[in-house]
Parts: structure tokens; sequence; C-alpha cells
């Protein structure tokens, strides 16, 4: 029976996290491919399951009632109702409610009732074995583990396996008959368990009246921290490449991976590991500092970085969770629901709390301060003292103060030479400051707390390097600042905007759409011999940036600008007049690009721009097979598509051509080397077309046909795409 159990709870856990990446994957179109859909999610789910533990603490001290064993039945019965799921629920929201209550509302409707009972199951089955006559020869603690392995499985077979094999369709499907087969098997062990002797059952021990609220506290922070430390390394990650379920799978499976290496009968967290954790902790700050000056670092350096502070401080965190565990059986419901309260709670920061807190991915190095502060609880509990001398704590706060405000003043001021030394010279000394604090968590904590409070600072109230304004909201950071007589827009750490403030050359569009670049010529000399532009044709942009390419607009030419987030309408306006300029008809459209396209007739548009992949999170759903065919079923006859590619860390040549190719498209890409013209900035864009006269017409501007080139790699759709096989 106990190996049932096993099979049970590990079908359980690996079904909830499937649920997790293909539900978040058909949600995430309707909101732009957005990096914080997958934040909001995890939070409605981190809700869910603590819903589901509130079930199973409340079942367990009346399992031997019949009635509640009646209801628990129909409890684990009542998701077929909801069964077939529906998909169009998840792929196109109202956009009636604020995003984060949007898509709550849609899971709610769809896989909110199948996630709760899972979340049940897990924890009821392990609860029936812990206060069954097994509970007595078994450590029903390793069914955690066991759980956290089947968490595990599911997440790391989605996107290598799941994924290339099956459409979102196909998935919900096979997802539904394995919930059918986890509860019978659940059911199966409930009813099956050997019946509890005596002395090993008491209802009275499932309501923790004995808990120090000192532990409680503990088990609530060190839950929160490793939950707030996930999702904002994912945020982190998915920021400057793409929110896609491969890099959302990475950092959950190693923060599942490490409940695995901690919640074991020997866990396995080292004291070399644990001494590791100011030194983590310093490689986070210093993380989140580059972060904050949008200094890039190679893909694979940024990537190995964020995961090992992940892994060392998840670690330590769940191995002092483990130990701090209730010895009583009867008490482990309760120490799941602190778990499940104290995930929730860390969703709720990263998703709710951060971004109300400043235009910084602040959440970052709270996670660490709360990290820190539940290791201080956890020391105190057992008599030790993790603070160290006043003293000593306080010139290090003074020391990280100083430094978070002086050295991206460095990095700005020093940026026309080479800044690796000064950004290498800083992660040294936020080293030296936490330097043997071994066992000083909570002098770690105050440490992190004093960068925090600079970079605030620095942001509020003194120059912010020079910005004019720094927003935060759903979609990304946004920030507008000057130098010599130009203004620059960046979202996240990219530019996405410039403009002369000079009043003879404001009307210039700068940057990658300056008249030498590409798109520039296209649109300009392009009037001349391009069909669409030469009939005056609509045209559609998707991406409104600073509005630079309505410049090119003519007298009266309806130009439909499709742009997600209504904020950067407000920012382009307020701080830039390319839009007040514009000689065209300009027309917005708010809400994601491909979804609004599809409410407009066909061949509408002579030429689709679409500026929505340089850098900060791809939107890849715009870049698949599907997408194509809806670009040309609104363009005329003689229409062209232009894509700009440039991108920092992804190569996205091979993928359009591949995907442009499968669509029966011709391609053709032109790219402006840097340093030509001090205006233009170095960048690549792509034009896809049916008509011939455009391909001959595109050739003369000096674009170069690449359409009989072999693919390099597989064409992406709306069922398989593959982040990796773009990265540079």
């Amino acid at each position: 029976m106990f190996i049932l159990a096993n099979c049970a709870v590990f079908l359980a856990s690996f079904l909830l996290f499937q649920l997790e990446l293909v539900v978040s994957k058909a949600v995430l179109p309707g909101f732009g491919g957005s990096y914080l859909v997958w934040a909001v999610c995890v939070m409605f789910f981190q809700a869910a399951l603590l819903a589901g533990y509130g079930w199973a603490y409340f079942l367990a001290g009346r399992s031997h009632s019949r009635l509640w064993t009646a209801l628990h039945v129909l409890f684990c019965l009542a998701p077929l109702a909801f069964f077939p799921i529906d998909q169009t629920i998840l792929a196109h929201p109202s956009y009636g409610l604020a995003h984060i209550l949007e898509i709550s509302w849609m899971l709610a409707r769809t896989v909110g009732p199948a996630f709760v009972v899972l979340a049940a199951m897990g924890l009821a089955t392990q609860q029936r074995v812990a206060l069954s006559g097994m509970g007595k020869r078994v450590n029903a603690y390793v069914l955690y583990a066991t759980s956290n392995l089947g968490s595990f499985a599911g997440l790391m077979s989605y996107p290598f396996a799941v994924e290339p094999l099956l459409g979102l369709g196909d998935q919900l499907t096979a997802w539904q008959i394995g919930f059918a087969v986890a509860a019978a098997a659940h059911l199966a062990v409930y009813f099956g368990c050997p019946p509890a002797v005596a002395e090993c059952y008491d209802p009275s021990k499932n309501i923790d009246r004995r808990t120090p609220w000192r532990k409680r506290l503990t088990w609530l922070v060190l839950s929160a921290a490793g939950a707030a430390m996930f999702l904002s390394v994912t945020n982190a990650v998915t920021m400057d490449l793409a929110a896609v379920p491969l890099l959302w799978t990475v950092p959950l499976a190693l923060y599942l991976l490490t409940f695995s290496l901690a919640f074991r009968t020997r866990p396995w967290c080292p004291q070399a590991l644990r001494d590791r954790f100011p030194l983590a902790a310093a490689v986070g700050f210093f993380l989140f500092l580059l972060i904050q000056q949008s200094y890039s670092l190679p893909v694979a350096v940024m990537g190995l970085a964020h995961m090992a502070v992940l892994l060392v401080v998840c670690t330590v965190c769940h191995t002092a969770l483990y130990e701090s565990r209730p010895e009583d059986p009867g008490r482990l419901s309760s120490f799941y629901m602190h778990l499940a309260l104290g995930g929730f709670l860390g969703g709720v920061l990263v998703s709710w709390g951060a971004p109300l807190a400043g235009a910084s991915l602040v959440e970052y190095p709270t996670a660490i301060v709360l990290a820190g502060v539940g290791l201080a609880l956890s020391a105190w509990s057992r008599g030790k003292h993790p603070l160290g001398s006043v003293r000593s704590v306080g010139l290090r706060m003074a020391g990280a103060f100083m430094l978070a405000l002086a050295w991206p003043a460095a990095l700005d001021h020093f940026k026309a030479v080479d800044t690796s030394l000064i950004a290498v010279g800083g992660g040294f000394l936020l080293a030296l400051l936490l330097y043997k604090l071994e066992r000083r968590s909570a002098a770690v904590a105050l440490v992190g707390v004093a960068v925090i409070l600079a970079v605030q600072a620095r942001d509020l109230y003194g120059p912010a390097g020079g910005y004019l304004m720094r927003l935060r909201n759903f979609y990304g950071i946004y920030k507008v600042y000057d130098e010599a007589d130009t203004r620059y827009l960046r979202h996240g750490t990219t530019l996405h905007g410039m403009q002369h403030l000079d009043a003879a050359r404001r009307d210039i569009p700068l940057a990658y759409y300056h008249p030498s670049t590409p798109i520039g010529r296209l649109l300009r000399q392009g009037q001349k011999t391009v069909p669409p532009l030469v009939r005056n044709a609509p045209v559609a942009l998707v991406g409104l940036g600073a509005g630079s390419l309505t410049m090119y607009a003519k007298p009266a030419q309806p130009w439909d600008i499709f742009e997600l987030d209504p904020d950067n309408l407000t920012v382009a306006r307020k701080y830039f007049s390319y839009l007040d300029q514009s000689a065209g008809e300009l027309r917005f459209v708010f809400g994601d690009a491909r979804l609004s396209l599809t409410r407009e007739p066909d061949g509408r548009y002579g030429v689709i721009i679409i500026d929505a992949f340089n850098s900060d999170s791809i939107p890849v759903h715009l870049l698949t097979r599907e997408a194509f065919l809806e670009y040309f079923r609104c363009l005329s006859g003689d229409g062209v598509v232009a894509m700009h590619l440039s991108n920092k860390y992804l190569d996205l040549v091979p993928v359009v051509q591949a995907t442009a190719l499968s669509a029966g498209c011709s391609v053709l890409i032109d790219e402006y080397i840097t340093d030509v013209d001090p205006d233009a900035r170095a960048c690549i864009w792509a034009a896809f077309t049916r008509n011939r006269d455009d391909r001959d017409a595109l050739v003369q501007l000096g674009w170069r046909d690449i359409s009989d080139f072999p693919p390099q790699v597989a064409a992406w759709t709306d069922d398989y795409s593959n982040i990796f096989s773009a990265l540079r």
C-alpha cells in the first residue's frame, strides 16, 4: 500500500505541474507574451494549493466519519463536471478586469477546481499514511520528497516530450485522463490503508495548539523566501529572453529539486553549502544592481549565476524547513498548510507587491533578505545568535549602502570606456562586505536591506541616472532620460526609441528607424518602387515605442498602431513628439496584436511592420506559422510584412526564415552596420511577401533574398517553439 501511496502522490504532483505549464502557455498569447503572466499563474496556483491543503487539513480530524469520507469522494470527483476544459476561455481574455484578476478568473472557471483537488490528494494521501497503521513503520515525510520528484518529472518532461509532440488541445485531453487515474489511485489508498492503532491516532492532535508562534513564523518566512526567489529568478531571465515554458521550467524544477534534496530521511545539504549562503547573497545583489543599470552579461553567464543563487538559497531554506518540522504526525497537515501559505505570500510579493514598490526588480534582493530572516529565525529557535557584532553589521550596512549608490554612478560616468573592471570591482566589494557571515544570516539580511534602500533612495530622491520617468507595470519597466541633446526610451534593458531635443531635428527618426536603416529606406525610398507604398495603402504597426516610425506616414495615410500596453502611448505622447508631428491618420488599438488583427478585414493593409522582438521578453506567439498566416490574411495581394529582428541574446533570422517559408512566403533580410551614421543604431530587419513585384522592389533597395537557403531550424508553431535554437 505504501508503494501505491507513492505512485498516487507522484502522479498527482506530476499532473499539478504539467497543468501549470499547459495552462500558462494557453493564457500567454492573450496578454502579449508578458513575462508576468507566469508569475500571476503561479500565484493563482499557490492559492489553489493552499485551498487544497486546507481541505486536507480540515479532513484529517474527520477521517473516521462516514459522512466526511463520502464528502471527500464527491470532492475528488467534482472537477469531472468541468471537463472537457474549454480552451477558448483561456485563449481569449475579455480585458474587462485588471490583468492579474482577469487571468485568475480565467483559471478559476476552467482548471482551478481540478488543481485544488490534486493538491488535496497529495497531502490527504500523506496524512492518511501518517495516521494509519503504516505510520509506525514508515516516514510519511518521504512522501513529500516523492511529491516533489513527481513535480520535477512533470516539469522536465513538458518542454522536451509533451510540448513538441502534442498540441495544446491534445495536452489538455491527456491531462484530463491522467486526472481520472490519479483520483482513482488516491481513493484506493484512502480506503485501503490499514487502520490506525489507538495510540497512533488522536484527532485532538490535528489542532496545532502547541507549535510556538516563532516556529510558525519561521515556516512562513522560509517557504515565502523560496517561492519569491524562484519567481524573481524567472522574472529576471524571461524579461530579457522570452516568456516560454522552457524558461519557466528550469527555475521551478530547481526549486522543486531542492525540496526533494531537503525532505529526505537524511537531507542533502552539506555544511559547505550552508556556508555559501552569504556568497550567494552577494552574487544575487550584484546581479540586481547590474539589471538596474541595464548592464548585459552573456546569456550563459547570466543564466548560470541566477540558477546558482536560486539553488543555494532554496536548498538552505528548505533544509531549515525540514529540520524544523513537527515530530507529531497529527500536525503534518498544519506544517504543510504553513508551507503553502508561505509560498502563496511569496507569490503575492512578486506579482503584486514588487510592481507597486518601484520601477525595479526589487523582488530579487527582497527574496534573499527574506531567506536571511527565515534562517535567522530558525537559528534563534535553536538558541543561536545569527547577528554578530552590532558595530560590524552597521559598518557592513553603511558600506553596502554607499556601494549601491556610488557603483552605478561609476558605471554611468565611465560608460564611454570598457566598464567590465568597474562591474567586477563592484561585485568583489559586495562579496567582501558579506565575508565571514556564514552563520550570521540576520547580518546578511540587513546588508540586503541596505542595498534595497540605496536603490530606492537613488530612484526617488537622487538623479536616478538622469531619468525623467521610471514606470513599472505588467509588461515591464519603462525609463526615459536625456543625454546631451537626445532623449532615450528604454524598456527593461533595451533601447526602444530616441529623439533629438533640438527643434530643428525633432522630426528625424533615430536609432533602428533612421532613414539610413533598412526600414527607413523601405518606407521612404520604397514610396516610389514598392507597390503598396506607391498607392498609399494603409499600414499596420505592431509595437509603438517612442512613435518614431509614424514620421514616415504620408499625409492622411491610415496607420493602425497595435500596442499591447496603454501606458506606452502615455509615455510616447508626454516625452516624445513623433506622434504629434506625424502626418498620418493614426489609430491606436490596445491589446495583443495577434488577437486584435483577427478583428481586421481581409486585405486591409499594404504593409505590416512588427517591432516587438528587440530584446526584453519576446512574444513568441507573434513568430509562429499561424501568426504569419494571420498577417497575410490581413495583407493585400501585393502586401509586405517587415519585422525588426535585432536582439541582444537571440538570432531570430533562422527562425523567421523557416517559419515564413512554411507559410509560403519569400524571405528577405537587410542589416545596418553601426557607426555609419551617429544617429542610427545597428539593426537587422526581415521582409516577407508573396508578390514577385514586391520582392524585386525590395532587392533593388538592397534587401537580400534568402528564400532558397535551406532552413537551419524547425519552423515554430503555436504548439512548438524552441527558444534555445535561437540563442546566439
